[in-house]
Protein backbone atom coordinates (compact mmCIF):
# COMPACT_ATOMS: atom_id res chain seq x y z
CA UNK A 1 0.00 0.00 0.00
CA UNK A 2 2.70 2.60 0.69
CA UNK A 3 4.12 1.90 -2.72
CA UNK A 4 3.44 4.89 -4.53
CA UNK A 5 2.36 4.78 -7.99
CA UNK A 6 4.29 5.08 -10.90
CA UNK A 7 3.12 7.28 -13.81
CA UNK A 8 2.25 5.16 -16.84
CA UNK A 9 1.80 6.30 -20.63
CA UNK A 10 -1.15 5.23 -21.07
CA UNK A 11 -4.04 5.22 -23.57
CA UNK A 12 -6.95 6.60 -21.55
CA UNK A 13 -7.57 9.78 -22.66
CA UNK A 14 -6.18 10.45 -26.39
CA UNK A 15 -4.94 14.15 -26.84
CA UNK A 16 -6.33 15.80 -30.04
CA UNK A 17 -4.77 18.32 -31.57
CA UNK A 18 -5.89 19.16 -35.48
CA UNK A 19 -7.48 15.73 -35.64
CA UNK A 20 -4.34 13.44 -35.24
CA UNK A 21 -4.25 11.47 -31.94
CA UNK A 22 -0.90 10.00 -30.03
CA UNK A 23 -0.71 6.60 -30.57
CA UNK A 24 -0.61 3.73 -28.54
CA UNK A 25 2.45 2.11 -26.79
CA UNK A 26 3.69 0.10 -29.03
CA UNK A 27 5.61 -2.02 -26.62
CA UNK A 28 5.33 -3.29 -23.20
CA UNK A 29 7.17 -1.52 -20.82
CA UNK A 30 9.40 -3.32 -18.31
CA UNK A 31 6.73 -4.96 -15.07
CA UNK A 32 7.58 -2.25 -12.20
CA UNK A 33 7.92 -3.75 -8.50
CA UNK A 34 5.00 -5.12 -6.87
CA UNK A 35 3.95 -6.70 -4.27
CA UNK A 36 1.44 -9.20 -2.70
CA UNK A 37 -0.89 -8.87 0.21
CA UNK A 38 -2.51 -11.95 1.60
CA UNK A 39 -6.47 -10.78 1.59
CA UNK A 40 -7.80 -12.22 4.95
CA UNK A 41 -4.58 -14.35 6.16
CA UNK A 42 -4.31 -15.45 2.50
CA UNK A 43 -6.51 -18.26 3.71
CA UNK A 44 -6.70 -20.04 0.87
CA UNK A 45 -3.19 -20.65 0.23
CA UNK A 46 -2.57 -22.00 3.60
CA UNK A 47 -5.71 -24.20 4.61
CA UNK A 48 -6.85 -22.61 7.49
CA UNK A 49 -9.95 -20.61 8.47
CA UNK A 50 -10.03 -16.88 6.80
CA UNK A 51 -8.76 -14.19 9.07
CA UNK A 52 -7.12 -16.86 11.37
CA UNK A 53 -4.13 -15.95 13.36
CA UNK A 54 -3.11 -19.96 11.58
CA UNK A 55 -3.12 -18.51 8.53
CA UNK A 56 -2.14 -14.67 8.84
CA UNK A 57 1.35 -16.71 10.31
CA UNK A 58 1.34 -18.76 7.83
CA UNK A 59 1.28 -15.74 5.35
CA UNK A 60 3.77 -14.13 7.22
CA UNK A 61 6.30 -17.27 7.33
CA UNK A 62 5.98 -17.42 3.69
CA UNK A 63 7.19 -14.31 3.59
CA UNK A 64 3.92 -12.22 2.06
CA UNK A 65 4.83 -8.72 1.57
CA UNK A 66 1.42 -8.40 3.33
CA UNK A 67 -0.84 -9.53 5.64
CA UNK A 68 -4.38 -8.02 5.94
CA UNK A 69 -6.60 -8.53 8.25
CA UNK A 70 -9.88 -6.94 9.96
CA UNK A 71 -10.90 -5.39 13.16
CA UNK A 72 -14.30 -5.58 15.41
CA UNK A 73 -15.04 -4.88 19.08
CA UNK A 74 -16.49 -7.33 21.63
CA UNK A 75 -18.90 -5.70 24.23
CA UNK A 76 -16.29 -5.55 26.84
CA UNK A 77 -13.96 -4.02 24.43
CA UNK A 78 -11.77 -6.49 23.19
CA UNK A 79 -10.39 -6.43 19.59
CA UNK A 80 -10.66 -9.99 17.45
CA UNK A 81 -10.46 -10.55 14.14
CA UNK A 82 -13.45 -11.14 12.04
CA UNK A 83 -14.74 -9.84 8.54
CA UNK A 84 -17.49 -7.97 10.14
CA UNK A 85 -19.79 -7.17 13.11
CA UNK A 86 -21.49 -10.80 12.98
CA UNK A 87 -19.88 -14.20 13.86
CA UNK A 88 -19.19 -15.94 10.95
CA UNK A 89 -21.51 -13.40 9.00
CA UNK A 90 -19.30 -11.28 7.04
CA UNK A 91 -17.17 -13.82 6.11
CA UNK A 92 -16.74 -15.09 2.11
CA UNK A 93 -18.57 -18.36 3.02
CA UNK A 94 -15.03 -20.38 3.29
CA UNK A 95 -15.87 -21.34 7.07
CA UNK A 96 -18.68 -22.12 9.50
CA UNK A 97 -18.55 -20.95 12.91
CA UNK A 98 -20.37 -22.17 15.85
CA UNK A 99 -21.38 -21.47 18.00
CA UNK A 100 -23.44 -18.35 18.20
CA UNK A 101 -23.16 -17.76 14.40
CA UNK A 102 -24.67 -14.73 12.90
CA UNK A 103 -24.83 -13.03 16.50
CA UNK A 104 -23.73 -9.74 16.63
CA UNK A 105 -19.98 -9.36 18.04
CA UNK A 106 -20.60 -5.75 20.24
CA UNK A 107 -23.50 -7.45 21.75
CA UNK A 108 -21.41 -10.43 23.08
CA UNK A 109 -18.49 -10.38 25.69
CA UNK A 110 -14.94 -11.81 24.97
CA UNK A 111 -15.36 -14.81 26.81
CA UNK A 112 -18.53 -15.65 24.74
CA UNK A 113 -16.75 -14.63 21.55
CA UNK A 114 -13.56 -17.07 22.49
CA UNK A 115 -16.03 -20.04 22.71
CA UNK A 116 -16.60 -20.03 18.98
CA UNK A 117 -14.24 -22.08 16.64
CA UNK A 118 -14.43 -21.61 12.93
CA UNK A 119 -14.08 -24.83 10.44
CA UNK A 120 -12.76 -24.00 7.35
CA UNK A 121 -14.57 -25.77 4.91
CA UNK A 122 -11.98 -26.75 2.47
CA UNK A 123 -9.40 -28.23 4.57
CA UNK A 124 -11.81 -28.83 7.51
CA UNK A 125 -9.23 -26.97 10.06
CA UNK A 126 -10.57 -25.79 12.71
CA UNK A 127 -9.50 -22.38 14.48
CA UNK A 128 -10.87 -20.20 17.15
CA UNK A 129 -11.66 -16.16 16.51
CA UNK A 130 -7.72 -14.02 16.74
CA UNK A 131 -7.41 -11.54 19.09
CA UNK A 132 -5.67 -8.38 17.61
CA UNK A 133 -3.28 -8.36 20.86
CA UNK A 134 -2.32 -12.32 19.88
CA UNK A 135 -1.86 -11.45 16.22
CA UNK A 136 0.57 -8.29 16.69
CA UNK A 137 2.40 -10.63 19.32
CA UNK A 138 3.09 -12.77 16.13
CA UNK A 139 3.66 -9.62 13.59
CA UNK A 140 6.79 -8.63 16.00
CA UNK A 141 8.53 -11.69 15.12
CA UNK A 142 7.72 -10.96 11.71
CA UNK A 143 9.36 -7.26 11.23
CA UNK A 144 9.28 -7.67 7.20
CA UNK A 145 5.74 -8.52 7.18
CA UNK A 146 4.13 -5.21 6.36
CA UNK A 147 -0.16 -4.68 7.69
CA UNK A 148 -3.30 -3.58 6.29
CA UNK A 149 -5.93 -3.34 9.04
CA UNK A 150 -9.31 -2.80 8.46
CA UNK A 151 -11.48 -1.15 11.47
CA UNK A 152 -15.21 -2.72 10.61
CA UNK A 153 -18.13 -1.00 11.25
CA UNK A 154 -22.02 -1.90 11.63
CA UNK A 155 -25.57 -0.79 10.54
CA UNK A 156 -26.40 1.98 13.03
CA UNK A 157 -23.63 2.47 14.72
CA UNK A 158 -22.97 6.05 16.17
CA UNK A 159 -20.18 7.89 14.40
CA UNK A 160 -19.28 8.04 18.68
CA UNK A 161 -18.46 4.52 18.71
CA UNK A 162 -17.17 4.23 15.57
CA UNK A 163 -14.40 6.67 16.41
CA UNK A 164 -13.34 5.13 19.48
CA UNK A 165 -13.07 1.59 17.97
CA UNK A 166 -10.81 3.28 15.11
CA UNK A 167 -8.86 5.38 18.18
CA UNK A 168 -8.19 1.94 20.33
CA UNK A 169 -7.44 0.04 17.34
CA UNK A 170 -4.54 2.53 16.15
CA UNK A 171 -3.19 2.97 19.47
CA UNK A 172 -2.85 -0.77 20.42
CA UNK A 173 -1.02 -1.05 17.05
CA UNK A 174 1.01 2.33 17.09
CA UNK A 175 4.61 0.04 17.29
CA UNK A 176 4.02 -1.26 13.61
CA UNK A 177 2.21 2.15 12.22
CA UNK A 178 5.82 2.57 10.13
CA UNK A 179 4.51 -0.50 8.02
CA UNK A 180 0.82 0.07 8.33
CA UNK A 181 -1.66 0.51 5.62
CA UNK A 182 -5.23 1.75 7.71
CA UNK A 183 -8.37 1.00 5.95
CA UNK A 184 -11.57 2.68 5.89
CA UNK A 185 -15.14 3.15 3.86
CA UNK A 186 -16.08 5.19 6.62
CA UNK A 187 -13.01 7.60 5.47
CA UNK A 188 -14.88 10.77 5.10
CA UNK A 189 -15.93 10.96 9.28
CA UNK A 190 -12.64 8.76 10.50
CA UNK A 191 -10.31 11.21 8.39
CA UNK A 192 -9.24 13.05 11.39
CA UNK A 193 -9.37 10.48 14.10
CA UNK A 194 -7.05 8.32 11.48
CA UNK A 195 -4.24 10.98 11.15
CA UNK A 196 -4.49 12.32 14.47
CA UNK A 197 -3.86 8.80 16.46
CA UNK A 198 -1.82 7.30 12.90
CA UNK A 199 0.05 10.00 11.26
CA UNK A 200 3.03 7.65 10.23
CA UNK A 201 0.65 5.31 8.99
CA UNK A 202 -0.50 4.73 4.85
CA UNK A 203 -4.66 6.03 4.98
CA UNK A 204 -6.33 3.66 2.48
CA UNK A 205 -10.13 5.62 1.37
CA UNK A 206 -12.02 2.45 0.69
CA UNK A 207 -15.14 3.57 -1.65
CA UNK A 208 -18.20 1.74 -2.44
CA UNK A 209 -18.61 1.01 -6.10
CA UNK A 210 -21.92 3.18 -6.23
CA UNK A 211 -20.14 5.84 -5.35
CA UNK A 212 -17.93 5.48 -8.49
CA UNK A 213 -20.48 5.02 -10.76
CA UNK A 214 -19.42 7.88 -13.44
CA UNK A 215 -23.04 7.82 -14.35
CA UNK A 216 -24.59 8.25 -11.21
CA UNK A 217 -22.20 10.36 -8.86
CA UNK A 218 -19.72 12.62 -8.09
CA UNK A 219 -16.36 10.11 -8.79
CA UNK A 220 -14.19 12.72 -9.56
CA UNK A 221 -15.06 14.73 -6.86
CA UNK A 222 -15.07 11.71 -4.52
CA UNK A 223 -11.09 11.44 -5.06
CA UNK A 224 -10.64 15.46 -4.45
CA UNK A 225 -12.02 14.75 -1.54
CA UNK A 226 -10.06 11.79 0.00
CA UNK A 227 -6.80 13.78 -1.22
CA UNK A 228 -7.75 16.72 0.95
CA UNK A 229 -8.58 14.57 4.10
CA UNK A 230 -5.49 13.39 4.12
CA UNK A 231 -5.79 9.85 2.27
CA UNK A 232 -3.04 8.15 0.93
CA UNK A 233 -4.51 5.80 -1.35
CA UNK A 234 -7.92 5.39 -2.92
CA UNK A 235 -9.94 2.20 -3.34
CA UNK A 236 -13.12 0.56 -5.29
CA UNK A 237 -14.24 -2.75 -6.38
CA UNK A 238 -12.20 -3.65 -10.00
CA UNK A 239 -15.98 -4.55 -11.63
CA UNK A 240 -16.03 -0.67 -11.35
CA UNK A 241 -13.19 0.08 -12.88
CA UNK A 242 -12.51 2.57 -15.42
CA UNK A 243 -9.30 4.17 -17.21
CA UNK A 244 -9.50 7.99 -16.29
CA UNK A 245 -10.82 7.59 -13.51
CA UNK A 246 -7.81 5.58 -12.27
CA UNK A 247 -5.67 8.41 -14.13
CA UNK A 248 -7.27 10.88 -11.96
CA UNK A 249 -6.32 9.03 -9.06
CA UNK A 250 -2.40 8.89 -10.15
CA UNK A 251 -3.15 12.71 -10.87
CA UNK A 252 -4.35 13.48 -7.59
CA UNK A 253 -0.70 11.94 -5.91
CA UNK A 254 -2.93 8.63 -4.80
CA UNK A 255 -1.90 4.97 -5.01
CA UNK A 256 -4.58 3.13 -6.60
CA UNK A 257 -6.04 -0.04 -5.34
CA UNK A 258 -8.75 -2.03 -6.90
CA UNK A 259 -10.42 -5.33 -5.02
CA UNK A 260 -12.52 -8.10 -5.16
CA UNK A 261 -10.47 -9.20 -7.70
CA UNK A 262 -12.59 -12.85 -9.00
CA UNK A 263 -10.51 -15.43 -7.22
CA UNK A 264 -10.05 -18.66 -9.39
CA UNK A 265 -13.07 -17.23 -11.88
CA UNK A 266 -12.57 -16.69 -15.29
CA UNK A 267 -12.15 -12.58 -15.11
CA UNK A 268 -9.33 -13.22 -12.76
CA UNK A 269 -6.25 -12.57 -15.08
CA UNK A 270 -7.74 -9.89 -17.25
CA UNK A 271 -8.84 -7.88 -13.99
CA UNK A 272 -5.37 -8.69 -12.35
CA UNK A 273 -3.44 -7.40 -15.52
CA UNK A 274 -6.08 -4.15 -15.76
CA UNK A 275 -4.69 -3.24 -12.29
CA UNK A 276 -0.77 -3.09 -12.67
CA UNK A 277 -1.37 -2.10 -16.06
CA UNK A 278 -3.21 0.99 -14.34
CA UNK A 279 -0.71 1.50 -11.57
CA UNK A 280 -1.62 -0.73 -8.84
CA UNK A 281 1.38 -1.80 -7.20
CA UNK A 282 0.20 -3.77 -4.28
CA UNK A 283 -2.38 -6.74 -5.05
CA UNK A 284 -4.81 -8.45 -2.79
CA UNK A 285 -4.92 -12.12 -3.34
CA UNK A 286 -6.98 -15.29 -1.30
CA UNK A 287 -3.93 -17.17 -2.24
CA UNK A 288 -1.02 -15.20 -2.27
CA UNK A 289 0.81 -18.17 -3.65
CA UNK A 290 -0.90 -17.97 -6.59
CA UNK A 291 -0.83 -14.70 -6.92
CA UNK A 292 2.69 -14.65 -7.27
CA UNK A 293 3.38 -17.45 -9.66
CA UNK A 294 0.95 -15.49 -11.75
CA UNK A 295 3.15 -11.98 -11.74
CA UNK A 296 5.62 -14.48 -12.61
CA UNK A 297 4.23 -15.43 -15.62
CA UNK A 298 3.99 -12.11 -16.91
CA UNK A 299 7.65 -12.56 -17.99
CA UNK A 300 8.77 -9.12 -16.84
CA UNK A 301 6.48 -7.21 -18.89
CA UNK A 302 3.44 -4.85 -18.37
CA UNK A 303 0.34 -5.87 -19.67
CA UNK A 304 -0.70 -3.95 -22.46
CA UNK A 305 -4.48 -3.80 -23.90
CA UNK A 306 -6.43 -4.64 -26.26
CA UNK A 307 -8.76 -2.24 -27.33
CA UNK A 308 -12.29 -3.03 -27.96
CA UNK A 309 -14.54 -0.59 -29.43
CA UNK A 310 -18.68 -1.14 -28.90
CA UNK A 311 -20.61 0.60 -31.24
CA UNK A 312 -24.15 2.54 -30.21
CA UNK A 313 -26.76 4.19 -32.25
CA UNK A 314 -25.71 7.79 -32.43
CA UNK A 315 -27.21 10.10 -29.63
CA UNK A 316 -26.57 13.88 -30.11
CA UNK A 317 -26.24 15.85 -26.73
CA UNK A 318 -25.27 18.75 -27.56
CA UNK A 319 -25.91 21.23 -30.46
CA UNK A 320 -24.95 24.66 -29.67
CA UNK A 321 -23.04 28.01 -30.13
CA UNK A 322 -20.64 28.09 -27.39
CA UNK A 323 -18.65 31.12 -26.51
CA UNK A 324 -15.38 31.16 -24.90
CA UNK A 325 -17.06 32.57 -21.31
CA UNK A 326 -19.43 29.86 -20.85
CA UNK A 327 -19.07 25.75 -20.28
CA UNK A 328 -21.63 23.15 -21.08
CA UNK A 329 -21.61 19.65 -19.32
CA UNK A 330 -24.08 17.04 -21.59
CA UNK A 331 -24.25 13.14 -19.93
CA UNK A 332 -22.47 10.94 -22.37
CA UNK A 333 -22.75 8.00 -19.59
CA UNK A 334 -25.17 6.82 -17.83
CA UNK A 335 -28.59 7.21 -19.65
CA UNK A 336 -30.34 4.59 -21.65
CA UNK A 337 -29.65 6.90 -24.41
CA UNK A 338 -25.77 7.00 -24.23
CA UNK A 339 -22.99 4.49 -22.97
CA UNK A 340 -24.72 2.50 -20.05
CA UNK A 341 -23.58 2.68 -16.71
CA UNK A 342 -23.01 -1.14 -16.27
CA UNK A 343 -20.31 -0.04 -19.46
CA UNK A 344 -18.02 0.72 -16.17
CA UNK A 345 -15.81 -2.33 -16.11
CA UNK A 346 -12.16 -2.01 -17.44
CA UNK A 347 -13.96 1.12 -19.19
CA UNK A 348 -11.66 3.17 -21.45
CA UNK A 349 -13.40 5.91 -22.97
CA UNK A 350 -16.82 7.54 -24.38
CA UNK A 351 -16.36 7.63 -28.64
CA UNK A 352 -17.58 10.82 -29.76
CA UNK A 353 -18.48 12.33 -32.87
CA UNK A 354 -17.54 16.11 -32.88
CA UNK A 355 -18.40 18.88 -35.43
CA UNK A 356 -16.81 22.42 -35.03
CA UNK A 357 -17.62 25.05 -37.16
CA UNK A 358 -15.33 28.60 -36.85
CA UNK A 359 -15.84 31.88 -39.05
CA UNK A 360 -11.77 31.94 -38.47
CA UNK A 361 -8.87 29.51 -37.03
CA UNK A 362 -7.30 29.95 -33.46
CA UNK A 363 -8.47 28.54 -30.50
CA UNK A 364 -9.05 25.32 -28.46
CA UNK A 365 -12.02 23.25 -27.96
CA UNK A 366 -11.66 21.57 -24.44
CA UNK A 367 -13.72 18.17 -23.76
CA UNK A 368 -12.55 16.61 -20.49
CA UNK A 369 -14.03 14.59 -17.50
CA UNK A 370 -16.88 17.23 -15.42
CA UNK A 371 -14.74 17.98 -12.47
CA UNK A 372 -11.54 16.97 -13.72
CA UNK A 373 -8.13 19.33 -13.93
CA UNK A 374 -8.89 22.27 -16.63
CA UNK A 375 -6.69 22.28 -19.46
CA UNK A 376 -4.81 19.15 -18.63
CA UNK A 377 -7.09 15.75 -18.97
CA UNK A 378 -9.24 14.95 -21.86
CA UNK A 379 -9.21 16.27 -25.57
CA UNK A 380 -8.11 19.34 -27.21
CA UNK A 381 -8.89 19.92 -30.39
CA UNK A 382 -7.45 23.03 -32.72
CA UNK A 383 -9.96 24.77 -34.14
CA UNK A 384 -10.27 25.67 -37.71
CA UNK A 385 -11.50 27.95 -40.34
CA UNK A 386 -14.81 26.51 -41.75
CA UNK A 387 -16.48 23.05 -40.39
CA UNK A 388 -14.62 20.32 -39.23
CA UNK A 389 -15.39 16.50 -37.68
CA UNK A 390 -13.22 14.81 -35.73
CA UNK A 391 -13.55 11.28 -33.77
CA UNK A 392 -12.40 11.78 -30.82
CA UNK A 393 -12.37 8.99 -26.98
CA UNK A 394 -12.77 10.68 -23.84
CA UNK A 395 -13.31 9.64 -20.29
CA UNK A 396 -16.92 10.74 -18.41
CA UNK A 397 -16.78 12.48 -15.69
CA UNK A 398 -19.02 13.10 -12.41
CA UNK A 399 -23.01 11.93 -13.31
CA UNK A 400 -21.58 11.09 -16.06
CA UNK A 401 -21.15 14.20 -17.72
CA UNK A 402 -18.44 15.75 -20.06
CA UNK A 403 -17.15 19.10 -19.87
CA UNK A 404 -17.07 21.38 -22.96
CA UNK A 405 -14.99 24.87 -22.90
CA UNK A 406 -13.74 26.51 -25.89
CA UNK A 407 -11.16 29.70 -25.95
CA UNK A 408 -13.02 31.11 -29.31
CA UNK A 409 -16.92 31.10 -30.18
CA UNK A 410 -17.56 28.33 -32.07
CA UNK A 411 -20.72 26.57 -33.67
CA UNK A 412 -20.34 22.99 -31.75
CA UNK A 413 -21.72 19.61 -32.26
CA UNK A 414 -21.13 16.29 -29.70
CA UNK A 415 -22.65 12.86 -30.59
CA UNK A 416 -21.89 9.91 -28.22
CA UNK A 417 -21.47 6.90 -30.86
CA UNK A 418 -20.23 4.08 -28.88
CA UNK A 419 -17.41 3.30 -26.24
CA UNK A 420 -14.10 1.65 -26.08
CA UNK A 421 -12.60 -1.08 -23.25
CA UNK A 422 -9.44 -2.25 -22.21
CA UNK A 423 -8.85 -5.83 -22.92
CA UNK A 424 -6.16 -8.10 -21.86
CA UNK A 425 -5.36 -11.52 -23.14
Amino acid sequence: MPVRPIWLALTAIALVMGGSSVPAQSQAAALPSLEVKAHRGGWLAYDAPEESLKALTAAAEDGVDWVEFDVVFTKDGVAVLQHGDVVGGGSSGSAICTPRAGEKIHELTWAQVADVHCTDKASGDVQPIARLAEVLTMLASHPGAKVDLEVKTYSGQSLQQKKQWMAWTLGQTRAIHSRMSISSFAWRELAGVIRTWAPKAYFLALEYAHLVSLGKNAAYANIRQAKKVGADGFAYNVNSSEVGHLKFVRAMGLGVHLYDFDTGGPKYSEQVKFAIANGQRVLGADNPQHLRTFIAGLGGQLPTPRLVVTGLKTKTVLSTTLKSSKRRYPQIMGSKSTVPSSAQNQLDSVRLRVKITASRSGGLVELAPRNSRVGVDGVRLKVRKGTHSYVVYVSAGDHGDLRVRTTRTVKLSIAVTGYRTARFA
